[in-house]
């Protein structure tokens, strides 16, 4: 901050553990955004061929948001919150069905990953394959329909908050869509989205 940076930002795997709960847990970052297969393929030890899904994050060094985490550590599994994606016994996703019973309504959702990917990538490459799709299917719509990641939990999930005026099930509007669609039928071009295949 001496130098006048505020804000820096960078990538990381959102099924890396370790990874989630350094950047949001103990640094404070800010999950800002889900990229599905960013870097495209890449054929090195890490990625071994398959997508690269990414979470940018935003480190906002003077924000509420730091000086929160720095003083309390990492948030506890919050009370009433509703499993979206949970790791079974056998170490596969267990996608719960959050259209119902009484997750309709649940503002607060648990997404699960598993505790190390990395490892499960060599033990069992089937299984840490079907684990892409299922977090970029739940992590990523909820992020895409306006859900925030408000932090990661010890036990290795993260907590999203959907927004109150937002119904389950239904993408949120971006502002200029919003006022778009009062003056029209025709749905408004987001000039700033740029598809990231």
């Amino acid at each position: 901050m001496r130098h006048g940076i505020g804000t820096i930002t960078w990538t990381y795997d959102p099924l890396i553990s370790r990874n989630a709960y350094f950047n949001l847990a103990k640094l404070g970052a800010v999950a800002a955004e889900y990229h599905a297969d960013y870097y495209g393929t890449m054929n090195d030890g890490v990625n071994a061929g398959g997508p690269t899904d990414r979470v940018l994050v935003r480190w906002e060094l003077a924000s509420q948001q730091v000086r929160r985490v720095l003083h309390e550590g990492a948030a506890a599994t919050p009370d009433g919150a509703v499993i979206a994606l949970a790791v079974g016994r056998d170490g596969r996703s267990v996608v719960r069905p959050v259209l119902g019973l009484g997750a309709r309504d649940a503002r607060r959702l648990l997404v699960g990953i598993p505790k190390d990917a990395e490892a499960l990538r060599v033990s069992d490459p089937d299984l840490a394959a079907q684990w892409r799709p299922a977090l970029r299917d739940v992590l990523g719509g909820l992020m895409a329909a306006g859900g925030h990641v408000t932090g990661f939990t010890r036990d290795g999930q993260y907590v999203v908050e959907r927004p109150a005026e937002q119904p389950v099930g239904r993408p949120a509007e971006r502002p200029a869509e919003r006022s778009a669609a009062t003056a029209s039928a025709a749905p408004a071009a987001d000039p700033e989205r740029k598809d990231r295949a």
